[in-house]
């Protein structure tokens, strides 16, 4: 019985086959890493929270976002509340610069002259303290709607030597060293509450709770 033998053109067609098959598979493989990607995000803010939480039981309700040049995750992680490596999303590539400011970005209220703050300090509470110098605290004690309350969300930085590193720090209503709270989890961000609770938030959300900036596919986006 005559053994049969692949000849240049059979080779061919297989070849182009497995392409095919491989050009069809890899968006669903791409996809499926994303989402496990986003789930691991979504339990990195969890454990965030948790870590400012702990903070806050163990320094009389309050909570640090940056003092003299030192930012939150610092405090955190000097203090064994959460490890660094929870920090930032899983799904961001960027290594430029110190670990501390490619962090997820923690809500700033005084950025945009503290409007967003002041139009809706009188429903949330007015939990915001500016200390001398640099420094700025936030009152666990102070919040009227914990659940309601955004601290923690993905961010993304657009250009420069940090391009795709998240920002320690966001404001609602501008961008903060080109960077923004980012639409990067197929067009969703993973955003945590002072409650303790994660939602993942798509631009239509965000922008009904008064985002006027964001990054989307990487790039700024103005309402």
């Amino acid at each position: 019985m005559k053994k049969h033998h692949f000849n240049l053109i059979e080779l061919l067609v297989v070849i182009a086959i497995i392409a095919i098959l491989a050009a069809m598979l890899l968006p669903a493989l791409n996809k499926a890493r994303e989402s496990a990607r986003k789930i691991e995000c979504n339990n990195r803010i969890a454990q965030v929270l948790k870590g400012t939480l702990l903070y806050g039981d163990d320094n009389e309700e309050w909570i640090v976002t940056h003092r003299s040049g030192v930012m939150w995750g610092t405090f955190l992680e000097d203090g064994r509340y959460i490890p660094q490596k929870v920090m930032a999303c899983p799904s961001l590539t960027g290594t430029a610069g110190s670990w501390f400011h490619r962090t997820y970005g923690i809500y700033r209220f005084d950025l945009d002259e503290r409007k967003y703050y002041n139009a809706r300090k009188e429903q949330y509470g007015d939990f915001a303290v500016k200390g001398p110098g640099d420094q700025l605290y936030y009152s666990l004690r102070r919040l009227k709607q914990p659940t309601g309350t955004l601290l923690y969300a993905d961010t993304y930085i657009t250009t420069g030597s940090r391009m795709g590193s998240g920002e320690w720090t966001f404001n609602p209503c501008v961008f903060v060293e080109e960077g923004a709270v980012s639409l990067h989890h197929g067009g969703t961000s993973n955003t945590g509450y002072a409650d303790g609770h994660v939602e993942s938030a798509n631009s239509a959300v965000l922008r009904g709770m008064g985002f006027t900036k964001l990054i989307e596919n990487g790039t700024q986006r103005s309402y």
